[in-house]
């Protein structure tokens, strides 16, 4: 695990061996978690633990989510953010995990099958994009988290048609 600041020389804060090197780090506001994954059976159990920035060592068990399908974890200025499908329906509900609270429903799309999911949050909106089936693909909303106000934003589906959204941290929301 390395550090780098605007700049600044990489500096590595864990070795790969070091016992506290284990999950997926993600810097939420002022917290610093780690997602540890593991399997039982047919089951993904994602725990999420505190980290200690000083000393990068694993800390309390937040919270585990049991998913039977591989989850996307997004990180936003806020929140940790996810989605899970409804096998019933094929909605795609996107979970809202404030680490001062318990994680929540925060929206649903049910628009032509959702496919691909990526979420970012940044001063107080939080940009919501998803693929489907039709030509129009991909679609982006964009949420107040204050208000809760929902907007749809009119983007040109070829900005980023074919491309993987990554990991959802592709746009500064100003």
């Amino acid at each position: 695990v390395m550090s780098v600041e605007m700049g600044g020389k990489p500096v590595k804060l864990l070795d790969y061996g070091d016992a506290n090197n284990i999950g997926h780090y993600y810097a939420i506001g002022d917290d610093l978690i780690s997602i540890v994954t593991r399997y039982d059976g047919n089951l993904d159990i994602y725990d999420i633990y505190r980290v200690d920035p000083p000393s990068m060592a694993i800390g309390d068990l937040v919270f585990s989510y049991v998913s039977k399908k591989p989850v996307r974890f997004f990180e936003g200025e806020t929140a940790l953010y996810w989605s899970e499908t409804d096998p019933a329906t094929g909605d795609v509900k996107v979970i809202r995990f404030p680490m001062s609270a318990q994680p929540s429903y925060y929206m649903t799309i049910s628009e032509n099958n959702p496919d691909l999911v990526s979420v970012d949050e940044s001063q107080g909106k939080v940009l919501i994009v998803f693929t489907d089936e039709t030509p129009e693909s991909p679609f982006y909303y964009l949420a107040d988290l204050a208000t809760g106000d929902l907007v749809d934003l009119n983007i040109d589906g070829a900005f980023l048609r074919g491309l993987n959204h990554g990991d959802g941290q592709f746009c500064i929301l100003d």
